[in-house]
């Protein structure tokens, strides 16, 4: 949290970089303190210095915010890596394990796409029309998260007492899913997680295979008294 006297410093920085193009009065200062308070004094430092090495004009309280946000929240992924990570997940994971994601915007879009069981039961004939519909719920959360973190904390609350932002989401209980459909029967749909286990496992049966074949070869030419 920014102090008034730490915030008073940094508008002298300000003023000092900027001369007459800024005045520092005290009810300039008494709102930038009160709308710079609820910031990290270390990142609103970062965001005061690469406006000075960047701008010709003096931040606004807005510049500040912007570029406070833009130094502390992580980037956000657009939305084709959002679906190459759920893709990954799915694979790594599996439908019976705990999927962990690098942003909380791709947390909340794959909560809002399907239960996470049913996520890994996705149809791979059905992944234009998938993918399509997370592009549409993705891009909808990352914007309503941009507008969000712009907004004071006061207001940001207000907005959620009076419903125009939700509440924080409550874990939902992943419903069971019926056993493993036969990815080998003709006709049958097979699923990302179905095929990638498929995948691994191939990959481990021409591995094994490789191994004996080469203990094998190696085991004749010991016999043979060849020098391996």
């Amino acid at each position: 949290m920014a102090t008034r006297d730490e915030v008073k410093a940094l508008l002298a920085i300000i003023a000092a970089a900027y001369g007459d193009k800024f005045r520092l009065a005290p009810k300039t200062l008494d709102v930038y303190a009160e709308l710079l308070a609820d910031l990290d004094i270390d990142t609103l430092k970062a965001a005061t210095r690469q406006h000075i090495a960047s701008g010709d004009w003096p931040p606004t309280i807005a510049d500040l915010r912007r570029l406070c946000a833009q130094v502390s929240a992580p980037a956000m992924p657009d939305w084709g890596e959002a679906w190459r990570e759920l893709l990954d997940q799915i694979g790594r994971v599996g439908s019976y394990g705990a999927p962990s994601w690098s942003h909380p915007v791709i947390a909340e879009a794959v909560r809002q796409f399907g239960p996470w069981r049913e996520v890994c039961a996705m149809e791979i004939d059905q992944t234009p029309t998938n993918r399509a519909q997370f592009r549409q719920i993705y891009e909808a959360i990352a914007g309503r998260a941009q507008r969000t973190a712009a907004l004071l904390p006061e207001v940001r609350a207000l907005a959620v007492a009076r419903g125009a932002l939700p509440l924080p989401a409550e874990a939902v209980p992943t419903p069971a899913l019926p056993a493993p459909r036969d990815a080998s029967k003709p006709g049958v749909p097979i699923s990302y997680a179905d095929f990638r286990h498929y995948r691994a496992e191939q990959v481990a049966e021409r591995e094994a295979a490789g191994r004996a074949a080469y203990d094998l070869w190696l085991a004749s030419q010991q016999e043979e008294g060849h020098a391996v």
